[in-house]
């Protein structure tokens, strides 16, 4: 029943074009699986690999119905999550590596780690690798901004060193990705300080990432984001080198997620309006992008 209703609200108002795609972007990491995913038919979908349980012939069957569809998986490097199964319950919980840091206070089961750490770097790989060959078009790096926090400045050494070494990690998923299937998507989420350095585009950086995800960019919440100004000028260097940008705000007022959305495509971006947790499909407004990708250029997947 919940799967069936999903399809009517989703579909009943729209054109036949619309129907293929009822979602432009679909950025969900709980409650997903194929059903669910089968249901709401994204064009470009953000799930957690471990919460949905796709399997290769699931991605097989969900790209096969839609051949633009882009299923990307989610993946944190600048946290390690007591619930993956790289998590070594018997050993880790009272004798952890050296490169796993404090817990994050916000997320319990979620602890900052020093991703320069070859083990940790060697963790993160081998998921890189069973994604692309599990049938994934891309991965969704979270955390990217580790760098910045003070915990890893310290343990670092400097901030200079702690930012050059989360770029180089980034690169060297993109490399590990693109060895098995060139056309991997990496997309790191926020961290759009790293598409610059020295006032110019950071180039080592953007040929290596294929498009970039960014949270609150025009909206804290129900607040006015008062750093959209620099945010959009950052991401401007993606836009200028033909890299796509997935951004979610959550603003929980109408008003407020309409006028997130109209900026978001006025821009180039490819909006999702999110709740918190990101558990469901989002504002109601979601539902009418598809129908408006023709009003403005939006840079799209390739």
């Amino acid at each position: 029943m919940r799967l069936f209703l999903v399809f009517f609200l989703f579909g009943c108002s729209f054109s036949q074009h619309v129907l293929t795609h009822p979602l432009t972007y679909l950025y969900q990491l709980q409650d997903t699986n194929f059903h669910y995913l089968a249901a709401l038919s994204p064009q470009i979908s953000v799930i957690d690999p471990q919460e949905s349980g796709l399997t290769k012939e699931h991605i097989l069957q969900l790209k096969n119905r839609h051949t633009l569809s882009k299923i990307y998986a989610y993946i944190s490097i600048g946290e390690a999550e007591d619930y993956r199964p790289y998590w070594q319950k018997n050993h880790w919980s009272d004798n952890r590596p050296s490169f796993i840091l404090s817990e994050n206070s916000d997320w319990k089961g979620n602890y900052t780690v020093e991703y320069w750490n070859k083990q940790w770097q060697h963790i993160i790989l081998s998921e890189v690798q069973k994604l692309a060959h599990l049938g994934y078009d891309g991965v969704y790096l979270d955390i990217v901004d580790g760098f910045a926090r003070p915990e890893i400045i310290s343990a670092f050494g400097n901030a200079s060193g702690a930012r050059q070494a989360m770029e180089d990690f980034v690169i060297t998923i993109s490399d590990t990705g693109k060895a098995i299937r060139s056309d991997f998507a990496i997309i790191p989420q926020n961290a759009v300080e790293l598409l610059q350095r020295n006032g110019a585009a950071n180039m080592r950086y953007i040929n290596a990432i294929d498009g970039i995800g960014k949270e609150s960019t025009f909206y804290s919440d129900n607040d006015i984001a008062r750093w959209s100004e620099g945010d959009v000028a950052l991401l401007d260097y993606a836009i200028k080198h033909k890299k796509f940008v997935l951004t979610t705000d959550y603003p929980t007022t109408e008003d407020r997620q309409a006028d997130f959305i109209n900026k978001a495509l006025q821009q180039g971006y490819i909006p999702f309006s999110g709740y918190r947790p990101l558990n469901n499909a989002g504002a109601a407004i979601n539902r009418t992008i598809p129908a408006r990708l023709h009003e403005q250029f939006v840079q799209m997947p390739q």
